[in-house]
């Protein structure tokens, strides 16, 4: 909505955000964005917002979520990797009415390494151990402010045990698991369970049926881990799992095209009859 907003000019709308940059040059980690007034759709929807000249430069100065995805910064709203829409009642105990995140345990769960927004929220202030990296003046007589939290979980971890309900206390973590290689479809892990018996592999993005794993080239099922995220079984020793996507609508809709055309084709090459009966035959 606001890279449509007739106020809005083409360069702001491709300009690196202030947080964004900060954000490239540090550890990577999930961003949190407390939006002024509500989320950027309110542009259009709501009168209070909509007038205002300097409500864009909020937007402007604070990380958008189709903006800083381009380079490569997770986040928690469409269409990041962790889409907390789909989770309605967990947001609910992690941020007040005004987006204020509260729940710090709930958030490093979900690996919010990030959190950034503006002094239009009031009593916008993280605790210790979160130390303030980013201040600089906005639009409305305001200050962007970003943090980081050193006790946010990292994107891919392994626990001894399978973790179901993120609001229920996180089994032990063990071995070791990381990312090392990651492109929009796929992502690439390295995982080492020291143990002598199965553990659970979690990749911190959003459980979807269109990602399917594979554990050293084998097919695996993804199941749905702490609630939101993807899980799957990892047997003593090292491995390599590798996430893909693989949306089914696409290939049902190839599949079905490519059906057409081909019975296009065969209708075009069958003979035709002519009104007094001889046979013609396609040249």
């Amino acid at each position: 909505a606001w890279q449509m907003h007739p106020k809005v000019s083409w360069a702001d709308v491709f300009q690196v955000p202030p947080v964004v940059r900060a954000l490239e040059q540090r550890e990577p980690g999930r961003l949190y964005v407390v939006h002024p007034q509500g989320d950027t759709g309110l542009l259009f929807a709501n009168p209070t917002t909509k007038n205002r000249d300097e409500h864009e430069f909020l937007l402007r100065d604070l990380a958008i979520a189709n903006i800083f995805t381009r380079h490569g910064i997770s986040g928690t709203d469409w269409p990041t990797a962790l889409d907390l829409s789909v989770a309605s009642n967990i947001v609910g105990t992690m941020r007040d009415e005004q987006g204020r995140p509260v729940n710090e345990d709930l958030l490093d769960r979900l690996g919010i390494r990030y959190v950034a927004g503006s002094s239009t929220t009031p009593n916008l202030v993280l605790p210790p151990p979160a130390r303030e990296i980013l201040a600089f003046p906005s639009g409305e007589d305001a200050t962007i402010r970003a943090w980081e939290r050193p006790t946010a979980r990292a994107r891919v971890e392994l626990f001894e045990e399978f973790p179901q309900d993120i609001r229920q206390p996180s089994p032990r973590s063990i071995g070791s698991a990381r990312i090392t290689a990651e492109h929009p479809q796929r992502i690439d892990i390295a995982v080492e369970n020291p143990t002598s018996r199965d553990a659970t592999l979690i990749l911190r993005d959003t459980f979807y049926r269109d990602w399917e794993a594979t554990r050293d080239g084998n097919t695996v099922l993804i199941e749905p881990a702490d609630t939101l995220f993807r899980g799957v079984t990892i047997p003593p020793g090292t491995h390599a799992v590798t996430f893909r996507y693989r949306p089914r609508a696409v290939y049902i809709g190839a599949s079905l095209s490519a059906m057409a055309w081909l019975g296009a084709l065969v209708i075009s090459r069958r003979p035709r009859k002519t009104p007094a009966g001889t046979t013609l035959h396609p040249g």
